[in-house]
Formats: C-alpha cells, structure tokens, sequence
C-alpha cells in the first residue's frame, strides 16, 4: 500500500499542473533531475527551493519515499553552494562505477572517488573548476548525465 502511495505521489511530481502559478513551462520536467537517478543518471539533485517552489508541502518527503523504495541513497544538504541546502538522490552502483572508471582523472582535482557520499559532499561544497581540471569537470557532469558531457 505505501508504495502504491509513494508511486502516486511521485506521478504527481512528474506531472505538475499548468495551472499552478509557479509552473514555469521550461522546468515542467524539473522533478526529473531527481526521478531519472537509477535509470537514465547516476546522480541528480535540486535545490530545496526548487522542491518547494514547484511541488508542495508533500514534495520533498516524497521524492526522499520514492529514493528509499527505490533502492537509491539520498542527503539533504542545507547551506552548501545552493545556500539554501539541495536535496542528492543517487545510485549507488552507478555512481560507485563512474568514480571508479575515472578514479585517476577525479584524483587529480581532489574529488573524494572511494566513498559514494563523501563525492557528493565534496561537489556539493567544492568547485571543481574548468580551466585547471577540464577532465575532471566532465567527469562530474557525466555522474548528472549532463548532455554537454556524453
């Protein structure tokens, strides 16, 4: 019963109303950074404003429901680079598996690569900048699936 619930909850999330007036049609996919994490991304996340802002009171206690069924870690993070905290959801066999293929790569620009949580702790926190780590900075983009690094 509570899985059916959580899955209801989280359609709802996937199909925000028009209506509503903090709907923006350019985010109206903008729950998917976090419900793609699994099948199509190792990693998503969204700022706690952003839950709250485009879903409701309900949003963020949901999507955290849907990670534990789902098998996926997750971590709120309050304060961080979105000042407001975000919310992590990611696959731990996934993400584990990008880390470790590029193990030499994100070494070299100091990201954390044994420890699933303490690499996103690190980019939540730490920027890993272009210029002087381009390799590294791809990487990262790749754990979100990032178009701009496929």
């Amino acid at each position: 019963m509570k899985a059916k619930f959580v899955f209801e909850n989280i359609e709802r999330l996937r199909n925000i109303d028009a209506s509503n007036p903090a709907f923006n049609i350019i985010n109206s996919d903008i729950f998917g950074d976090l419900l793609d994490v699994g099948t199509k991304k190792a990693l998503g996340y969204l700022p706690l404003g952003t839950i709250q802002k485009y879903g409701d009171k309900k949003a963020e206690r949901d999507l955290i429901e849907w990670a534990k069924e789902q098998g996926l870690k997750y971590k709120k993070i309050l304060g961080g680079s979105t000042a407001i905290g975000a919310l992590y959801i990611w696959d731990e066999q996934m993400l584990m598996g990008i880390l470790k293929k590029y193990k030499d790569v994100l070494k070299k620009a100091g990201v954390p690569t044994d420890d699933t949580e303490d690499y996103v702790d690190f980019i939540e926190h730490i920027l890993v900048h272009e210029p002087e780590y381009p390799e590294a900075y791809k990487v990262i983009g790749k754990t979100f699936n990032d178009k701009r690094f496929r």
